[in-house]
């Protein structure tokens, strides 16, 4: 896909990904995203209340869902792109929780999805 302009939503690089800290990730690119069917090919996880339960993907008036398990899972959707230049793509998050709120430790970040890989291809 075109470069990527900015993302944001997202929590600092870690060895593995990042996490989501909104309630949405929201992916802007430098350029039009092709016209036509996408897939959007996702690696990623689930964390807390959001382990499988539907993770809203958007572009433009085009949506479709995923559902992620504990554990990275390998996932992909079309999206119709029907806009002359459609820029952006948002992920939606059920429930950003803390580990904290859930007893599990003391870290304070509002977590939702583990993102390892996320890419944009034309579709046939």
């Amino acid at each position: 896909p075109p470069p990527v302009l900015g993302i944001s939503g997202l929590g600092t690089q870690e060895p593995w990904g990042r996490w989501s800290t909104e309630d949405a990730v929201t992916v802007r690119f430098a350029n039009c995203l092709p016209r036509g069917r996408l897939a959007i090919d996702l690696r990623g996880h689930a964390f807390g209340p959001n382990v499988g339960r539907p993770i809203d993907l958007r572009l433009g008036a085009s949506r479709a869902s995923v559902v992620l398990d504990e554990y990275d899972k390998d996932a992909s959707v079309m999206l119709e792109n029907g806009a002359s230049c459609q820029t952006s793509l948002v992920l939606s998050v059920p429930q950003k929780t803390s580990p904290a709120d859930l007893g599990l430790s003391g870290d304070t970040r509002t977590l939702g999805i583990g993102l390892v890989r996320l890419g944009i291809r034309a579709a046939p």
